[in-house]
């Protein structure tokens, strides 16, 4: 699918390329970029792109409203899906993610727990 970090560009990309919509899998998930749209399901998936433009950040703190606001009863994973990490991001707002399980899955790396 995504040949190393540097083919995978942004965060729309991954989505397209990785998570067709109409796929039965995208329907019972929320997506990061790409919001909410039609109910709260208890995955959701955060796409971080390998570009430079990409902000790391802006995409954690979108699933902290998504988490905590938006579908507060309804999600249990998030799984961030990315091209690119940072650890003291991460850290920062780790605390928003208690109540439930945050993944990391790098591209072409296996998935982890994060803590």
């Amino acid at each position: 699918m995504f040949e190393d970090e540097a083919s995978v560009g942004d965060g729309d990309v991954i989505i397209r390329r990785g998570l067709p919509m109409n796929s039965r899998l995208g329907l019972r998930i929320n997506t990061i970029p790409w919001g909410t749209p039609d109910s709260c399901h208890e995955i959701l998936l955060v796409a971080i792109g390998s570009n430079p433009s990409e902000n790391l950040e802006f995409r954690v703190l979108q699933a902290v409203e998504h988490v905590w606001a938006k579908c507060r009863r309804d999600c249990k994973f998030v799984i961030f899906w990315a091209g690119q990490w940072d650890a003291q991001i991460w850290k920062r707002h780790s605390g928003s993610f208690e109540d439930v399980t945050p993944v990391l899955k790098m591209i072409g790396a296996a998935p982890a727990i994060l803590a």
